[in-house]
């Protein structure tokens, strides 16, 4: 099972690097238990988009371990005010809201995988559908956010 993980954005994207598979870049992410991660990622492809702060959702691969962005939006954190009694959100709300996000992408996860596994060959490697899968949602998710 894949692992999901809110980060925030310590530095951001800098200089592409030449590296083994062609252009690089990275942004150095503080995660929930305090320790830093560098997400690495092509040029263009909206890593370069966050700033410093930003929070940025990561899925990690239980297979190799590595993060990889699922969401390339940039989704600025919030600053710490102390709002009102009368305005502040419930917290059972924001649970339920994020039970519904979760269940509606992980349903599109599973449309994205079956159209992957449909259009690939019979013997293609699980990996291989995985990564096309994968790769659909993500596009599909910058497209839809985008709107």
């Amino acid at each position: 099972m894949q692992a999901l993980t809110q980060a925030v954005i310590k530095y951001p994207a800098g200089r592409v690097f030449d590296g083994q598979y062609g252009p690089s870049i990275n942004l150095v992410c503080t995660m929930p238990d305090g320790s830093e991660l560098k997400v690495w990622g092509k040029p263009g492809q909206g890593l370069e988009d966050y700033k410093r702060g930003d929070s940025i959702a990561l899925l990690q691969d239980p297979r190799t371990g590595k993060y990889k962005p699922i969401a390339i939006a940039q989704q600025p954190q919030p600053v710490s005010h102390p709002a009102p009694q009368a305005t502040a959100p419930k917290p059972e709300l924001d649970k339920v809201a994020i039970a519904d996000f979760i269940q509606t992408q992980a349903k599109l996860y599973s449309y994205c995988y079956s159209q992957a596994r449909a259009a690939m060959p019979e013997d293609a490697p699980l990996e291989a559908i995985q990564a096309a899968a994968s790769s659909v949602f993500i596009a599909t998710g910058r497209k839809f956010n985008n709107l």
